[in-house]
């Protein structure tokens, strides 16, 4: 099973890595989901291999009703083991949690205050039996919001973005793509 770090995608065409249905497109060197009143979902076309690798993404500016990123077992959202990212609006602010479920009970014990600028990048990694949710402003220094034993198992995930029902758009760009790309490729 390949790495989750060799799964690169700049978006610049359609490239054959994902299951891209009709409310997704690639718009100007970015895959966008367009939200029509209901949720959306895209996901990788095949499983990959998280152990002692990582999977960044570049998104937003999320959607009112929020978004994720999640790495799971199966090709489908309701998968009961997952690691992800999850944002939403509270009313007042977006907040992201970083979240774990198990069995189908969700923990997300890393709940912060979304930035737009800081939280530009978001990454999972796992090394040596933990897993790291992580962001940064520009893809080369990252900060840790939340680490804790590797909590599914790793060896073939998928890799799914969603958002929720509303109005809106989600753009998605610099799947495992740095400014750098030598000092932050960890396949």
């Amino acid at each position: 099973m390949a790495k989750i770090g060799t799964l690169v995608d700049n978006f610049g065409s359609t490239s054959g890595l994902w299951s891209v249905p009709g409310d997704w497109a690639v718009n100007g060197g970015q895959m966008v989901g367009t939200l029509k009143g209901t949720a959306i979902s895209m996901a990788s076309n095949g499983s990959w291999d998280l152990t002692d690798s990582s999977f960044s993404a570049q998104c937003g500016p999320f959607p009112p009703n929020g978004g994720q990123f999640v790495l799971c077992p199966t090709q489908y959202s309701n998968s009961p083991n997952s690691v992800s990212f999850l944002l939403y609006w509270t009313g007042s602010k977006t907040v992201v949690e970083a979240r774990q479920t198990v069995s189908g009970s969700a923990t997300a014990p890393g709940t912060f205050d979304y930035d737009p600028v800081l939280h530009r990048y978001m990454r999972i990694r796992e090394a040596s039996g933990t897993t790291y949710w992580e962001t940064s402003p520009e893809g080369l220094k990252w900060t840790v919001q939340r680490s804790a034993a590797t909590p599914i198992t790793v060896t073939a995930v998928y890799v799914l973005f969603q958002a929720g029902s509303g109005s809106g758009s989600f753009p998605v760009d610099n799947v495992n793509v740095f400014p750098n790309a030598s000092s932050q490729f960890f396949a």
